[in-house]
């Protein structure tokens, strides 16, 4: 993640008339840039539990809190961001660990606290950020805790997308999982002996069964779990985040612990069948730069001539429930009819 500039001066003076890079929070300047665009911080406002308005980044709001209250520790989301993740972070509270009453925040300067108990007191902190050194946040497993509560309970929420079989509560897990196990590089599996005596053991189990380390993003997360849902009803077969598929035309799974082939590297599937040869890859807004489609038109190219089959699905294709099942299910019936020819 890219850290953003330390977002304040030294003093506590407004912004000089026409000083226009600078904004006043809480009595200290922030540069502008640290602003969020006006139409995310509304569409995070629009499912927040209490809609707050955020608008400014969760990493810049932790330096604040930090400097206006340096003996608290930055937990829960503000820890999260710290951490380096991207996704929930710049909607959700600015939240700490503190010595009063645990509560919510209620407004856009407000903080969520958690009481800092004598449990809490007895766990190290970390130091994350390297332009505010004594900055101390709420080491990986207990701030993957303290986020997935949130969003089991009432602290954070997010809209998801029906389709995938699971609840909404449990869409969010999984998303929210997948995104910190890759940012803290931990397994999935691991999480329910961790998170003993925190999270429902059952819940976290189950919630555990649909987790992948190797999703990179919240919608190829929702794309994993779609397919997972439509393909079931035609296919056994398995399908894998990350597999690498090789010019002699091999595959290799090194995100789940596979044996790195040293052939030249074709493409990275966001989702791929080996044994159907099938290639799933989501393409985001940043797949319309013209560098970025070149490189996928070659890739495309070199899946096709090594007999691979590619389905390039956008969040058109997440938000049309039956579009999606379509595209996949003929899909994967194609590849299933090439591979009984063969």
């Amino acid at each position: 993640m890219t850290r953003r500039p330390v977002p304040v001066t030294a003093d506590r003076k407004p912004p000089v008339h026409g000083d226009d890079g600078w904004v006043t929070r809480q009595g200290l300047r922030v540069p502008r840039s640290c602003l969020r665009k006006d139409s995310e911080v509304s569409l995070g406002a629009s499912t927040h539990p209490r809609q707050i308005r955020y608008d400014l980044d969760a990493l810049t709001r932790s330096r604040l809190l930090h400097i206006l209250r340096p003996s608290w520790t930055l937990a829960e989301w503000s820890a999260a961001a710290q951490w380096g993740l991207e996704f929930f972070v710049d909607s959700a509270d600015t939240c700490a660990l503190t010595s009063g009453v645990t509560r919510h925040a209620h407004g856009p300067e407000d903080v969520s606290r958690r009481r800092r108990t004598r449990q809490l007191l007895a766990i190290t902190t970390v130091q994350t950020d390297p332009r505010v050194p004594d900055l101390q946040v709420t080491p990986p497993i207990l701030t993957l805790i303290h986020c997935l509560r949130s969003v089991l309970g009432d602290g954070h929420s997010r809209h998801v997308l029906r389709g995938t079989g699971l609840t909404d509560d449990g869409v969010r897990a999984v998303q929210l999982i997948d995104s910190l196990c890759r940012v803290f590089k931990i397994d999935p599996a691991e999480l329910p002996a961790a998170c003993a005596h925190h999270i429902d053991q059952d819940f976290l189990r189950t919630v555990v069964g649909f987790c992948d380390r190797g999703t990179d993003s919240l919608p190829e997360t929702l794309m994993r779990l779609m397919v997972r849902s439509v393909a079931a009803a035609v296919t056994t077969e398995e399908f894998t985040s990350q597999l690498v598929v090789h010019a002699d035309g091999s595959v290799s799974d090194p995100v789940h612990g596979g044996p790195t082939v040293p052939e030249r590297i074709v493409a990275r599937l966001d989702l791929g069948c080996a044994n159907l040869k099938l290639a799933l890859h989501y393409d985001g807004s940043g797949h319309l730069a013209v560098s970025t489609r070149d490189r996928d038109s070659r890739i495309n190219t070199e899946l096709v001539n090594l007999g691979w089959h590619v389905l390039r699905l956008t969040w058109g294709h997440l938000e049309d429930r039956e579009l999606f099942r379509t595209t996949v299910l003929d899909g994967v019936r194609l590849c299933q009819q090439r591979r009984s020819e063969r």
